[in-house]
């Protein structure tokens, strides 16, 4: 099993932006259950963070269509290896929608990524937790 974590800032205008997220997330559950990919994708106003997760082949070929995607630039892979088992099996796509005034700490974000590099034996969904936890609202400041 492969997963791929990445981070990305849309391209749009902010009018396009909650069309284009559904638009995404739609598809992304079609085409990941015919082949095999699960995930979840956090939009944090501008900026997308995506975990991706299913065989080496699948997962990278993704990656390279994610990669050349016009609707979001500055993609930023953060995580990019195997994985003892799925962490998100019944999920073709889940998506969260952290709000408008999230921003992502790609700072900590890399940390996170560093230490699971080096001891890469939690499971995905603790990942996503730890993720979740750097996502901070301008409104909690």
């Amino acid at each position: 099993m492969h997963l791929i974590v990445y981070t990305s800032e849309f391209a749009g205008t902010d009018s396009e932006l909650e069309s284009t997220v559904e638009a995404i997330v739609a598809k992304a559950r079609i085409s990941n259950q015919e082949n095999g990919i699960t995930g979840v994708f956090f939009n944090c106003g501008r900026r997308f963070l995506q975990f991706i997760e299913g065989e080496f082949d699948a997962v990278n070929a993704l990656m390279a269509k994610l990669s050349a995607d016009p609707r979001h630039r500055y993609v930023s892979i953060l995580f990019n290896d195997s994985v003892p088992e799925r962490g998100f099996s019944r999920w073709s796509m889940d998506q969260f929608n952290v709000g408008t005034s999230a921003t992502l700490d790609l700072e900590y974000l890399q940390m996170v990524r560093d230490a699971c590099r080096a001891n890469f034996q939690t499971r995905t969904e603790t990942i996503v937790s730890i993720f979740k936890g750097f996502i901070e609202s301008d409104e909690l400041d």
